[in-house]
């Protein structure tokens, strides 16, 4: 398999973890209350941890890395204000979950 469908699938997993398990009362919460940041990575970390382990390229240090940067990421985004103003944050927090799974795939394969 080569970097361009492993990259695919690893999109697939992060659209799945990022968007579709995190519901709009997580979203709109996470950066009030831990637990609800805490649950957002851990689901997060489940999907992109299944796809990993699928593709033979799950090391724990991976998900550790990629972990840390969505917490820091999402915790920094989430005190940010939400007008059109500040639209820009959503395409520097995905920019940098799909960076943190670019460097684990290139790592790894």
């Amino acid at each position: 398999m080569n970097i361009f469908e492993i990259m695919f699938w690893m999109t697939f997993a992060h659209m799945i973890g990022d968007m579709c398990l995190q519901t709009e009362f997580i979203a709109q919460q996470k950066g009030r209350r831990f637990y609800l940041m805490f649950s957002h990575i851990i689901l997060y970390l489940g999907a992109i941890g299944i796809a990993l382990h699928l593709l033979n390229i799950f090391t724990w240090y991976g998900i550790i890395f990629i972990g840390v940067g969505h917490l820091l990421m999402d915790s920094w985004k989430s005190k940010q204000p939400r007008d059109d103003e500040h639209f820009w944050h959503i395409y520097l927090d995905q920019g940098w979950h799909y960076l943190q799974l670019l460097i684990v795939v290139m790592v790894m394969i």
